[in-house]
């Protein structure tokens, strides 16, 4: 049980780093746009 829920705040973990990166992605894709 402790295992399997390790596991998911592991999963939660890097889902939330891969939104993170995205957003960031997103905002300095647009600000280029922007200054461009």
């Amino acid at each position: 049980m402790r295992n399997a829920l390790k596991g998911r705040s592991k999963f939660y973990r890097v889902k939330r780093l891969y939104l993170g990166l995205m957003t960031v992605i997103e905002i300095d894709f647009t600000m280029h746009n922007k200054t461009d």
